[in-house]
């Protein structure tokens, strides 16, 4: 069976999840030498309650691991309310964050133990609740202390309670898709690559005429890119992170790099996104010579992931826009064949003994003597 992949909605709920966890060790750090006892504590149990939610969503662990990890969430909760003692608005907003990570809990419970699955069907009407109870929470947060920071942050954990929502009770992130039904017991004897784990099951009542995603083929609208990498404060760039370790994957001369743990180095590793830049611009390098287009970016990509990070992403998205077949070349860049004329040559007759004995057409023929010569 071949491995899926995270899809996008679960994909950006992990990745808002580690960001969250990254957002209370910086806060731990920033804050060490003047904060109180309780607040380090609470930063120190924040970082660990969100990182283990991200490992969990990253892994994609439908099982006893969930209800686990939304547990630790209202632990979290409930260990914020004394500090939130000092008004009412911020009392109240704190216990509605509670409520939703309670939630949180019941929709993970209903989603991996056998005695609540009768209420799935449930839950997937009112998969919003939890994501509703921590916006009124977080508009109270905001009343009770209103300047910039504090906004942010609260908007930030709207975003995230409501994808956790909807990712606890649709696995594939989609309300359109009926999940009701108990979980099949996972495939222990996968041996595959180590990915996700073992193949992501099909729940039952699922549309099993539903058409199965087809591998990303690199392409990506520009104008899109370069806006998303710019206004959703690096959630997009984690996210094409992933689909681009995977999409280059295909490259014969190197190894396979599992896309979860790159995410995660890039993520929690500082500067270790420069490393990925040149390692993924050098499989494109590659890439883009087999199919005889020129490129050299590895070392334009090194140079500027390290004092214009968001150039790299623009510059390799483009090269792929262009080997996606999408787009033609831009006028005096054509295809440009890396290889010797003798190369050329011997490439030229292989095809042409197989266009002789009958095995292609003369369309097919024609199709790579100009890919090949660049014309």
């Amino acid at each position: 069976m071949q491995q899926r992949s995270l899809a996008p909605i679960p994909l950006a709920t992990a990745i808002l999840t580690a960001l969250t966890a990254l957002g209370y060790l910086f806060r731990l750090f920033g804050g060490l030498n003047y904060f109180p006892a309780s607040l380090i504590f609470l930063s120190l149990l924040g970082f660990g309650v969100y990182g283990f939610f991200a490992a969990v969503l990253f892994f994609r662990r439908r099982d006893i691991m969930l209800p686990i990890a939304a547990a630790a969430l209202c632990l979290l909760n409930l260990a914020s309310l004394p500090r939130s003692f000092i008004s009412v608005w911020s009392f109240l907003g704190c216990l509605l964050f509670l409520a939703a990570s309670l939630g949180l809990l019941v929709w993970a419970g209903c989603s991996v133990l056998e005695p609540l699955f009768e209420y799935q069907p449930l839950t997937e009407k009112l998969w919003f609740l939890p994501g509703l109870a921590a916006a009124l929470g977080a508009f109270l947060s905001i009343a009770a202390h209103p300047y910039l920071g504090n906004l942010l942050g609260n908007l930030f954990s709207i975003a995230v309670y409501f994808l956790l929502s909807l990712t606890l009770v649709f696995p594939d992130g989609n309300p359109a898709r009926t999940l009701s039904g108990p979980l099949p017991p996972a495939d222990e004897s996968y041996e595959g690559p180590a990915d996700f784990g073992p193949p992501q099951q099909e729940y039952p009542g699922a549309d099993d005429t539903a058409p199965v995603s087809q591998p990303w083929d690199g392409y990506c609208d520009m104008l899109k890119h370069v806006l998303l990498l710019i206004f959703t404060f690096a959630v997009w760039y984690f996210i094409w992170n992933y689909r681009t370790t995977r999409y280059l994957n295909q490259v014969e001369e190197e190894p396979p790099r599992t896309p979860v743990n790159q995410l995660l180095l890039c993520l929690f590793v500082p500067f270790y996104h420069i490393y990925w830049s040149y390692k993924s611009a050098q499989r494109l390098d590659r890439l883009a010579n087999g199919q005889g287009v020129s490129s050299d970016l590895q070392v334009l990509c090194l140079v500027l992931a390290f004092f214009v990070p968001i150039l790299p992403p623009v510059l390799m998205q483009d090269k792929m826009n262009l080997l996606s077949g999408r787009e033609e070349a831009p006028a005096g860049h054509p295809y440009v064949s890396p290889v010797s004329d003798e190369e050329l040559a011997v490439r030229l007759r292989t095809y042409k003994s197989l266009l002789d004995d009958g095995l292609i057409t003369q369309e097919d023929y024609d199709a790579k003597k100009k890919q090949i010569l660049g014309l």
